[in-house]
């Protein structure tokens, strides 16, 4: 049986862990998300477990080599960006942004190289027919199974069908989900949801 990934939300502010927590769990479904209210309860816990660490500023700087050990697997919760330059070659993610700035800075740290060694990086095109594609992109734009069937000039019920072989081929099956992956993957842009 497959173990879960981890991943360590460390913040003292409980409303802004939380909220982190839940665009984590739309946003990497397969992993585990766990909050530590203090530097000490995560080091009470295994701390190198995680293959992700979300940290607020206060606890990056007061547990800074730790961190700084850890920078690659570590993303800074920051109420705006940093001004000094020490922060330059850190992730940092600004928690006073919309969800969807913030989920867009997620796909942003995980495309590419944040990708995990061990995930497969089959191209969407290779993994989505060019149907579900275009039904991928209405659905994450906001259209019911009804539109996308009158747009595309098929049945509602061939909608449906689609919309199942996605969350399926995807392992996906939130709206919001699916949202990060078509802008992961250049279904869809930002601008256009």
């Amino acid at each position: 049986m497959d173990e879960k990934p981890e991943i360590a939300i460390i913040d003292v502010n409980g409303l802004e862990a939380f909220g982190m927590a839940q665009l984590l769990k739309e946003f990497a479904p397969m992993a585990e998300v766990r909050i530590f209210d203090s530097f000490a309860r995560l080091m009470d816990d295994t701390p190198d477990l995680y293959v992700h660490y979300f940290v607020s500023m206060q606890i990056a700087v007061e547990h800074s080599q730790f961190f700084i050990d850890r920078k690659r697997k570590t993303m800074v919760l920051a109420n705006g960006m940093p001004k000094t330059s020490q922060w330059n070659d850190w992730h940092i993610i600004d928690v006073c942004q919309s969800k969807q700035l913030i989920i867009k800075s997620l796909v942003q740290l995980y495309s590419g190289h944040h990708r995990a060694a061990n995930e497969p990086s089959k191209p969407v095109q290779q993994l989505l027919s060019v149907r579900e594609m275009e039904v991928l992109a209405l659905v994450v734009k906001g259209l019911i199974n009804k539109q996308i069937a009158d747009k595309l000039s098929i049945g509602t019920t061939t909608v449906i069908a689609h919309r199942r072989n996605i969350a399926r081929k995807i392992g996906m099956k939130s709206v919001s989900s699916w949202t990060v992956f078509a802008i992961a993957n250049g279904i869809v842009e930002a601008n256009d949801i």
